[in-house]
């Protein structure tokens, strides 16, 4: 069992219990320590009371300090020992602080957008250029990685995936256009993840594909006479053009973090 024993030796919460031939029971000693808890800790036996939810208070006698994890009961031989690494596990590094790149080499803006218009767009160019650097300089086998298993996620899905986002929103809601997916399937919506392959010819078309959206996108955005603009999507809901900026941001950004773990997983590069 694991239990958490808070300040003067009080039971917080019992977490989880385990078959006992197995694995150890583990007692936590946390929180703030004060003079007169420490002494009444001090004065514990083995023989003390049990606690309401009948674990027995732990011995004072060895003196171990008040925040320290306790074992007993750990039969030999039983603890499993941790699984083997299937494969060496890349070494972590910044290109520059915290950062991905150098600051000389980093084409995203410092922030600082005075108005509404520049602030939506201006973000969701910087988190399109974010996906742009955690997929540059990988080969086609880097890209079509699946480097999380048992997730079907790749940085080339990523791509693939977000090509099909800026076409449906800024395509086929605010323009109008009919229906024209790039790599889903009527069989399978999720064709851009599941059919990305570590071929050459598949990278470079959904590299084209994603930038020919992005302008688009970037076109419709700036010929567009207010955020007021709406569009309909298939089942019928009505949303305006700052929605739709609002969402893609999302998008983006909730996509950057898978790709900051792809990436960081198949050559150790982190940083925002």
């Amino acid at each position: 069992s694991l239990s958490f024993i808070g300040p003067h030796d009080t039971p917080v919460r019992r977490l989880v219990s385990y078959p006992a031939q197995q694995f150890p029971t583990l007692v936590v000693r946390m929180g703030m320590v004060t003079e007169r808890s420490r002494a009444a800790a001090d004065r514990e036996t083995p023989g003390d009371a049990p606690t309401p939810d009948g674990h027995a208070r732990h011995s004072r006698d060895q003196k171990t300090p008040l925040c320290a994890w306790h074992t007993s009961r750990v039969p030999q031989g039983e603890v499993p020992s941790p699984r083997e690494r299937p494969e060496a596990l890349p070494e972590r590094r910044f290109g520059s602080g915290q950062m991905f790149v150098l600051p000389e080499d980093d084409p995203r803006s410092p922030g600082g957008f005075p108005e509404e218009r520049s602030l939506l767009v201006g973000y969701l160019r910087d988190y399109r250029l974010t996906i742009e650097m955690k997929c540059s300089g990988l080969d086609a086998a880097d890209l079509a990685r699946r480097s999380v298993p048992p997730s079907n996620l790749s940085l080339l899905g990523l791509l693939r995936h977000l090509a099909e986002a800026e076409s449906f929103w800024f395509r086929e809601v605010l323009s109008g256009e009919a229906p024209s997916p790039r790599f889903r399937r009527p069989d399978d919506r999720d064709a851009a993840f599941n059919d990305a392959a570590p071929e050459p010819a598949q990278v470079e078309a959904a590299w084209a594909a994603w930038r020919e959206e992005v302008r688009f996108s970037e076109r419709f955005v700036d010929s567009a006479p207010s955020f007021e603009v709406t569009g309909t999507t298939p089942d019928g809901m009505v949303l305006n053009l700052r929605e739709v900026l609002v969402h893609m941001i999302e998008e983006y950004a909730r996509h950057a973090g898978h790709a900051d773990l792809l990436r960081e997983r198949i050559d150790g590069r982190v940083g925002l």
